[in-house]
């Protein structure tokens, strides 16, 4: 969601960018930061999962980065669902997020935004990015791009659907997968989602679910085991 306030916040004030969209650190490594200068573009914008990613980045770069914190039963919830994470994952998956809190408050560049918070008021949010940013928004622009719902193209969705289809299908099949299937499959899939993804907003098409991005599905769809194991460590 705020990959996307970042992207029209830098349109309404005209600065010509780059949209690297999602990157590995393998992915920033490989990029010809001069050539992106000779092009003209102002400001580079992509997202990462890795926090340490800004060590990549030239020394000479003016880096504003923003750590989006989120509820983490939430992203397990969603982690479980697209690549059947298992709830013995949760104490690593904790501990990770932890450590990157702590790196990225060490960098004391950045900002923190709650995507919980950012959900439930755009248009602080938006304001507070532009803020960071150094730039500004009139009350219309702002009203602009809190008002845009975040969609998937028609397509997308439908093509979507028929491979969870398709892998509800196999699953009710009472044949076990073989090796090669699960690796062949778990490829494929990984592959499709990826193309899939809407560039201007990294929106994944498994994004979009009955609550459309709203926080707090964890309540009803963690198991009370899962439950038990964010409670012994504090959520």
């Amino acid at each position: 969601m705020q990959f996307g306030f970042v992207r029209e916040i830098l349109e309404a004030n005209l600065i010509p960018y780059e949209n690297l969209r999602y990157l590995e650190n393998e992915g920033v490594a490989a990029i010809d930061w001069e050539a992106l200068k000779s092009s003209g573009r102002r400001a580079v914008v992509f997202k990462s999962h890795d926090v340490r990613v800004v060590e990549l980045l030239p020394p000479d770069a003016d880096v504003r980065p923003v750590f989006i914190k989120i509820d983490l039963r939430d992203t397990f919830l969603s982690a479980r669902e697209k690549w059947n994470w298992q709830k013995e994952m949760i104490p690593d998956m904790i501990l990770d997020y932890q450590r990157s809190i702590e790196y990225f408050e060490s960098l004391d560049t950045g900002l923190f935004q709650t995507y919980e918070t950012a959900y439930r008021d755009k248009a602080a949010a938006i304001s507070e990015l532009a803020r960071f940013l150094g730039m500004s928004l009139s009350q219309s622009q702002l009203n602009k791009i809190a008002g845009q719902e975040l969609k998937l193209s028609r397509g997308k969705r439908l093509i979507y659907q028929m491979i969870k289809k398709m892998v509800f299908i196999r699953r009710a099949i009472p044949i076990p997968k073989t090796r090669l299937e699960k690796a062949t499959g778990r490829k494929l899939f990984r592959s499709t989602m990826t193309k899939m993804i809407e560039p201007d907003s990294q929106l994944h098409p498994d994004h979009m679910s009955k609550r459309k991005g709203a926080p707090g599905g964890w309540v009803c769809g963690l198991t009370d085991g899962e439950k038990e194991v964010f409670n012994s460590h504090g959520l």
